[in-house]
């Protein structure tokens, strides 16, 4: 008896393991990474420096990126940070495109804008001003 019982419990121990390996199996891949966030980039680098037209750095702004003018008129953006204490916006890995940008900021109590492009060879490091008026 003491023998059936051990192959019983053999086989109710081996259909578990069974079922939760085969389980995770069945769950769907993971979505891919956009190719604006992936770790495997290019390594393109782009500086922008938010500034106004007196010259005047401007911290906490905030700089969007996007992969068309049309993108970004539209807020379909790929990337969207802050700039800094010196009012830098530093954006890493990204491929090498054209990549357009633009930044809303406030100054004074006054409303300011700024738009721009800029081409991202392979493995580049780029810095740009973006003047804000």
């Amino acid at each position: 008896m003491t023998l059936q019982r051990l192959l019983v419990v053999f086989i109710f121990f081996t259909g578990i393991l069974v079922f939760f390996s085969c389980g995770h199996k069945l769950e769907p891949p993971p979505n891919p990474i956009p190719v604006w966030v992936d770790n495997d980039a290019d390594s393109a680098t782009l500086t922008l420096t938010v500034e106004t037209e007196q010259g005047i750095f401007l911290a906490g702004q905030n700089v969007n990126l996007a992969l068309s003018a049309d993108s970004l008129s539209k807020d379909l953006l790929v990337r969207q940070t802050f700039t800094d204490g010196v009012g830098r916006a530093i954006f890493r890995q990204l491929y090498p495109r054209r990549i357009f940008f633009n930044c809303y900021a406030k100054y004074a109590s006054q409303p300011l804008y700024g738009i721009g492009q800029i081409n991202l060879p392979p493995f580049s490091i780029r810095d740009t001003i973006l003047t804000v008026r």
